[in-house]
């Protein structure tokens, strides 16, 4: 009887035990099961800066709120505070877990914070924040996030100021046209300019000139540090001043045509008296211009040694005891110059002309080169239709020039 007495007890004890045991592992259980829920409207808001029409728009997440609330949170369903865990690498709350704490992309992209519009804000405009959150993926850490998001009404923005980016602009040419080219400097600091086109220009062209922001100051940073923008990033500029090379017959004026007139009339009356058969200079009544060939650069930058070449042809008039006869001679003037004032220069000793020569043999006159029989043994330098100077002088030179003239047409 006694014993039987005393087994009561240990029964009641045993089951006391037992049930403890059951009532501990269940609470264990659901504790172990239990998951930190943390709301991110709490952490987060919506910052905005800049001026009006350029504002820009980020998310501001309070880190150290959200970590304090995440480490009590996860100390309250019994997970050890990873923030104060000094041996982290190799458990589940690892270094790269931590670092996953960030902007944008916390706990390895499974919490992702956007805003619907975050630059070009203006006053006025609304804001939305919005959450995308992987759940599935934070069940393995016991955590959960929520959140609806919020809006946000852009307010307190600074109004802009514009300014004129070309007024400190300098643009200087160099060169001689067609072939000239343009040089920018001045402008606004942190702001770069380009001109369109900047080389092979001409008296008359038209370039354009654009604003640009800089590597330093992106349009963005720009418009924020100095609170204005330019009221145009193109303006358009006609190219002046450039001299340059004589391109068209019409800008031959008459001063420059007396000065190669003198010169032509010199050439030749030379070569009669130094060159020719004709005994009797008296013959040649007349000496007078006929015309002239323009030969310019079709390709300014394969240019064939001279820019352009004038071909200047004269008409020489000789009498005979029976006839009026003539014959032609050229002379060709290399790269005429032409300032913007519209004057013309030129080398005229710089020259090339037919060349022959004349001799006697046993009393016989003979002639070799660029020469005309005018009569029997009466020779001169130069040839009997223009045609010839024109095969001599211009045909050759058409794949690389350009051809004008105020002769007819051969």
């Amino acid at each position: 009887m006694k014993e039987k007495r005393y087994l009561k007890p240990i029964l009641f004890l045993a089951a006391v035990l037992a049930a403890g045991i059951v009532i501990f592992m269940a609470a264990r259980t659901v504790l172990n099961n239990r998951t930190a829920v943390l709301n991110m409207d709490d952490y987060c808001s919506i910052s905005v800066s800049g001026v009006n029409g350029h504002g820009t728009a980020q998310v501001i997440i309070d880190t150290n709120a959200l970590y304090t609330d995440m480490n009590q949170k996860l100390r309250e369903i019994g997970v050890q505070s990873f923030l104060e865990d000094t041996e982290l690498e190799g458990s589940w709350l690892d270094n790269e877990f931590i670092q996953g704490l960030a902007e944008y992309g916390l706990f390895e992209g499974a919490v992702k914070c956007s805003l619907d519009k975050s630059t070009d804000l203006s006053n006025g405009d609304e804001i939305t924040l919005s959450y995308e959150i992987d759940n599935e993926f934070l069940k393995e850490y016991r955590l959960k996030f929520t959140g609806k998001g919020m809006k946000k009404e852009v307010e307190g923005l600074q109004e802009i100021e514009t300014f004129d980016a070309f007024k400190n602009l300098e643009l200087t040419y160099d060169g001689k046209a067609p072939d000239g080219e343009v040089y920018l400097s001045g402008g606004e600091d942190w702001l770069n300019y380009t001109a369109s086109p900047s080389e092979h220009l001409s008296n008359g062209d038209k370039i354009v000139v654009t604003v640009s922001y800089s590597n330093v100051y992106p349009e963005e940073d720009y418009i924020n540090k100095f609170k204005r923008v330019p009221e145009s990033y193109t303006k358009e500029y006609v190219v002046e001043g450039l001299s340059g090379y004589v391109t068209k017959i019409s800008e031959i004026n008459d001063s420059t045509y007396a000065s190669i007139d003198r010169t032509v009339q010199s050439i030749i009356q030379k070569n009669i008296d130094d060159n020719t058969t004709i005994a009797n200079k008296d013959a040649i009544k007349e000496v007078a211009k006929e015309g002239v060939y323009l030969l310019t650069t079709s390709d300014f930058n394969n240019y064939s040694w001279f820019y352009n070449k004038l071909v200047v042809v004269y008409k020489v008039s000789y009498k005979t005891a029976t006839a009026d006869k003539s014959y032609y001679y050229y002379v060709i003037f290399h790269n005429l110059d032409l300032t913007a004032d519209g004057t013309i220069s030129l080398d005229l000793n710089n020259y090339d002309a037919p060349l022959a020569y004349t001799y006697t043999w046993l009393d016989e006159a003979y002639a070799d080169g660029d020469f005309v029989e005018l009569e029997p043994n009466v020779y001169a330098t130069g040839f009997d239709s223009i045609d010839k100077i024109y095969d001599i002088c211009v045909l050759p030179d058409l794949s690389s020039y350009q051809m004008e003239t105020d002769l007819p047409q051969q």
